[in-house]
């Protein structure tokens, strides 16, 4: 709580500090003015004795701006001097209003919050209100506190200094309007919620039987079956309700994503377990809501981000982050009651133990799979061939059995696009079952039977495709990472860096310039500048400035080298892939120290 508290209270610091100062301001112009008038009257030989004490005793007792709300008295002021007195008014207006609404909206927004725990209808319906009211509010701050801090560049320095700064007000101006422009692009900004998919369209006759036992899981239910069902290699199975891209084509309606990878390595009645789960999302309108709250969200994230970029405005920002942070909270809690909810329902149409068991056995598949993947990645060489399916494979139904024994299993969650998961250990205990139930070992211990798998026609050949295609991706990452591992110590690992940072020569005025992956040399400089001994560099007035470790730094004129526009972003870049490795290999070296193996062999 105190995460999304604490930062949430600077939405207060402006307002507060703009009316401390204002009244203050307001205070010390009162009694220049009822010094100047009390003045004026003592001096003045036409006004009766008696008179004149009468009208200092008013102008001491009744504050000047209190004076000037009265129009016959105001009429006779000088202009100039009314404004300003107006203006102190308006602005400690002004901030009193950033103070009270933030107060009313720190209660409001936390009675929506707690409101929205309540069922997922009542977590819509707060969401939907809390956001336009959250926006109205935002905006609201936005345009109030930036009158203020443009007020406060011209009153703090006019008041306490006696000079104004017009490039300072100037300043604070510009940059309020961009963080004003950019939240009112933020409002009307479309929501943009279709996932995209890789997969293939699974329709009844390329898998007559996946459709007749999920139609007989409907019936069962009393849920519409799903519109279409997408066949991938994730590791993991979902359902939405939200518009889905795949191969360029938008489908809209109920989706079923199923993982061929975990068809072939679930027996039939973990595959119906996991079916009749899915399923049970659509028959509590779990979709339904998730398609209605999602636009929410991603347009409140993006009056976050605009918030968040509009510098100034970044007080505001902490507040509203602080509500979509509670809705989070929200947001987790319906979510992992849904599991519960559809476990349930699932060991219906199953058993516990199926239910049991496929949690298991897809956590049991993420981890080594991901543990593969970590090693293949983590290799320092090239990867010819990656057989990631085939290294799973091979190798998943001996690590099964020992998962029951991985650390921190029991704190494991099944892998989702949009919801988060319960525990692993809270869904077992729901379902009576132990972690290191005997049953479960034996169901590890034990091969799935692909049973679901086999009845989808050419399963195969779709997943080997994918699985290519997938592991040529992997290559291409994996190739495009290894230059920002190595500070090449030689030759081989030289041309691995520099196959992306090959040497590169730029001729200018006072001599050449060759940059390489481990630093630059310059003809006008005493020696070579290696990235290592690069404390810092500045670009000013066309001229950058590397400060060296070893003391004393480097310049170099960039006008020097006309026509060469991507000079400087050559050096950023060479720069920052050096300071990569350097930080790759320091934990590399730490995890040395610490016993781990800081490498791998694919």
């Amino acid at each position: 709580m105190k995460t999304f508290l604490l930062p949430a209270l600077s939405v207060f610091l402006v307002p507060a500090f703009a009316f401390a100062f204002f009244w203050h301001a307001q205070g010390r112009m009162d009694a220049e003015a009822r010094d100047a008038m009390v003045s004026a009257i003592r001096s003045d030989p036409t006004i009766d004795p008696n008179e004149k004490d009468a009208l200092v005793l008013i102008y001491e007792s009744v504050p000047f701006s209190e004076m000037i709300k009265d129009p016959q008295f105001a009429a006779g002021v000088d202009g100039e001097v009314l404004f300003q007195h107006r203006s102190i008014e308006w602005l400690k207006i002004t901030s009193v209003a950033c103070i009270t609404s933030g107060v009313a909206m720190f209660v409001i927004g936390f009675l929506a919050v707690i409101a929205s725990t309540r069922s997922q209808m009542a977590q819509y319906v707060s969401l939907a209100v809390g956001w336009n009211v959250l926006r109205v509010f935002g905006a609201f701050q936005a345009v109030a506190q930036v009158t203020l801090l443009v007020s406060l560049s011209f009153w703090v320095t006019a008041l306490w200094f006696n000079v104004y700064i017009p490039k300072l007000i100037i300043v604070v101006a510009l940059v309020g309007l961009a963080a004003i422009w950019g939240l009112l692009k933020a409002i009307f900004a479309p929501a943009r919620t279709e996932l995209e998919l890789e997969g293939q369209l699974l329709d009844r006759q390329a898998a007559p039987k996946l459709w007749a036992d999920l139609q007989q899981i409907c019936d069962q239910l009393e849920t519409q079956a799903p519109s279409q069902i997408v066949a991938g290699i994730d590791d993991n199975f979902f359902v939405t309700e939200a518009p889905v891209m795949l191969d360029g084509k938008r489908l809209k309606g109920r989706t079923l994503y199923v993982s061929l990878a975990l068809l072939k390595q679930l027996n039939g009645e973990e595959t119906r377990a996991v079916i009749a789960h899915e399923m049970a999302h659509f028959s509590g309108n779990d979709t339904h809501y998730s398609k209605r709250i999602s636009p929410l969200l991603q347009r409140f994230d993006n009056y976050l981000g605009a918030l968040y970029e509009g510098a100034i405005t970044k007080p505001i920002y902490s507040f509203m982050m602080c509500f979509r942070g509670l809705y989070a909270l929200s947001l987790g809690k319906i979510s992992r009651e849904r599991e519960f909810r559809a476990d349930l329902i699932a060991a219906g149409v199953a058993s516990n133990r199926s239910v049991a068991s496929a949690l298991m056995r897809t956590l049991a598949y993420s981890t080594y799979r991901y543990q593969i993947e970590q090693d293949l990645f983590d290799f320092e060489g090239s990867l010819e061939d990656a057989k990631i399916a085939s290294r799973i494979e091979n190798g998943f139904g001996q690590f099964a059995p020992s998962f029951i024994g991985s650390e921190n299993i029991s704190s494991l969650q099944t892998a989702h696009p949009f919801d988060s998961h319960p525990p692993l250990s809270e869904r077992l205990d729901a379902m009576g079952y132990r972690i290191d139930a005997p049953e479960l070992q034996q169901d590890l211990s034990l091969p799935g039977d692909g049973s679901w798998y086999h009845g989808i026609v050419n399963a195969s050949s779709y997943e080997a495709s994918q699985w290519s295609q997938y592991e040529s991706n992997f290559r291409e990452v994996h190739a495009r990472s290894l230059p920002y591992r190595f500070l090449p110590s030689n030759d081989q690992e030289r041309d691995v860096v520099e196959q992306l940072f090959p040497p590169v020569t730029y001729e200018g005025k006072k001599g050449t310039l060759v940059i390489d992956c481990l630093g630059m040399a310059y003809d006008p400089w005493k020696s070579e500048m290696p990235f290592s001994d690069a404390e810092s560099m500045s670009l000013e007035n066309n001229v950058l400035t590397i400060e060296r470790k070893s003391g004393g730094a480097e310049s170099l004129k960039t006008g020097h080298f006309r026509g060469n526009t991507d000079l400087v972003d050559t050096i950023n870049r060479y720069f920052v892939r050096y300071a990569a490795a350097a930080d790759f290999q320091q934990h590399r070296l730490a995890d040395q120290g610490d016993g781990s193996d800081g490498g791998s062999t694919a």
